[in-house]
């Protein structure tokens, strides 16, 4: 398979949807998330949802732009979650369509 077919092979994954991934993780202070990146690899990443672990002023909704500040772009239409790393202390965007599992805990 060559890396342009394995790309669109990843973006076509389905496995969770953007609302089941945010439901799985709730509030909770720290939850395992595992999924593929689309180099085809798997990643493991410690995050939360629960933002009070985050800088408040460097959160932007999935929506929002405040200020003209934030994502150009809808994170629910490109199938992302925002969660902050706990291990690396920064925000990331996870691909909820390519979502292994979700463990909270």
């Amino acid at each position: 398979m060559t890396k342009t077919e394995l790309k669109a092979a990843l973006r076509n994954m389905n496995l969770m949807t953007v609302e089941e991934v945010k439901e799985k993780m709730g509030a909770a202070p720290c939850v395992t998330l595992t999924f593929y990146k689309m180099d085809g690899s798997v990643r493991v990443m410690r995050a939360t949802r629960n933002f009070q672990f985050a800088d408040a002023h460097k959160f932007v909704t999935d929506y929002e732009q405040p200020s003209g500040q934030g994502l150009p772009y809808n994170n629910t239409l490109n199938k992302l979650v925002t969660v902050f790393d706990l291990e690396k202390k920064g925000f990331r965007q996870v691909p909820a369509n390519r979502m292994l599992s979700v463990v909270v805990g």
